[in-house]
């Protein structure tokens, strides 16, 4: 994870990242991203396939009336 991806990130994220800040971050984002790419590996897998979350978040939607 480069510096750009990291000032992109930031950006789509809506964070005010200061000059230089980038360098110090990089790393544990990208630890994070390559945990969740073998976490999803890992659930993606047929005997995973089954599995699901045991806390469901429900959020009532409102409908937009037309």
């Amino acid at each position: 994870m480069d510096s750009q991806m990291v000032r992109n990130l930031a950006r789509i994220a809506a964070l005010n990242l200061a000059p230089g800040r980038e360098e110090l971050i990089s790393p544990t984002l990208r630890a994070w991203y390559e945990a969740a790419n073998e976490l999803n590996q890992k659930m993606s897998a047929a005997p995973h396939q089954n599995l699901q979350p045991i806390t469901v978040f429900q959020q009532e939607h409102e409908q937009e009336e037309s």
